[in-house]
């Protein structure tokens, strides 16, 4: 039964692959860095080592290079698994320090297990040999480690810059979209304050929401006494009306309704007014027309 010692600084990464391997039979050691994985390995050798490079306290090449500088830890097959480091010079770099193998993050289990299986399968038969590597001198590994350390920074830092620019232009896409908003708001409520029919906009919980130049003269009643309040408060008699039982009607069934109606004012005037009243995702907008005048003439008549 092969042994598997995995590395990595994100547990879910960590318990991921251990339910993968041990489903599979095979035995997994664990280890969240470079320098709890070597602390490990001075205990218990395994058949395997599989560490992911981007990890605090001591990353993944760091690792594989103090493996293959000891003569107890150097012909351990080392498999790079990373979603950080995905450059062919990484690639190329991870190589060079002895990794036999350097696979890209996600990974399909079956894949996964299929490229293992085949790796120990080749070393059965010979048609591999663990990776020897080569001893540069440890300026010549510095320089190298440090130049992939820099293009990642190079990377993440162009990363960073397209992210940010894409969020330039985001926002000015939408803060354009908002001013086209405030400006068509602005033409809808310029052509309703001049219409001659009243325009009335009332919430769900009966508040009133918007009111248009005429719907002030019909209320007779100035904007900033009505809006915000409830209309049952601004019209002690309201609830009586047929105009409400067909307003809540309309709340309720989501259905337009039309109706003429006499108006009862609280200063006990009278008035007549033709409503058209139409479900809005609001609540109920209502359009009305001041027909008093057409009342008394057909009276007259």
């Amino acid at each position: 039964m092969l042994k598997i010692l995995i590395v990595d600084d994100k547990p879910e990464n960590l318990y991921l692959l251990q339910t993968m391997f041990e489903f599979n039979d095979f035995q997994t050691m664990q280890a969240n860095n470079g320098l709890e994985a070597l602390k490990l390995l001075r205990t218990e050798l395994p058949d395997l080592i599989i560490s992911d490079i981007l990890m605090p306290v001591m990353d993944g090449f760091t690792l594989c290079r103090e493996c293959k500088k000891d003569e107890q830890l150097k012909n351990i097959p080392f498999f790079f698994y990373t979603a950080t480091y995905t450059d062919t010079r990484d690639e190329e770099y991870a190589l060079s320090l002895g990794a036999d193998r350097f696979l890209l993050k996600p990974l399909e289990p079956d894949n996964f297990l299929q490229i293992i299986n085949k790796f120990f399968d080749d070393l059965k038969a010979h048609t591999v040999q663990p990776k020897e590597v080569v001893q540069l001198p440890e300026t010549v590994v510095l320089k190298e480690y440090n130049e992939v350390l820099v293009r990642k920074v190079e990377d993440k830092m162009l990363q960073t810059e397209k992210a940010e620019k894409e969020l330039r232009t985001y926002a000015t896409l939408l803060e354009n979209e908002i001013n086209e908003r405030k400006k068509s708001e602005e033409r809808l409520r310029s052509t309703l304050d001049n219409m001659i029919e009243g325009c009335q906009l009332i919430g769900f919980d009966w508040r009133y929401l918007y009111l248009n130049n005429a719907a002030e003269n019909h209320n007779r009643r100035a904007k900033e006494e009505l809006l915000g309040k409830k209309v049952m408060e601004c019209w002690p008699n309201f609830e009586s009306t047929d105009l409400f039982a067909l307003e809540r009607q309309c709340m309720n069934e989501r259905v337009p309704h039309r109706l003429e109606s006499e108006f009862t004012f609280n200063d006990g005037s009278i008035g007549w007014f033709e409503f058209s009243i139409q479900p809005v995702p609001e609540g109920i907008f209502i359009l009305s027309m001041d027909i008093t005048e057409r009342k008394k003439a057909e009276e007259g008549n």
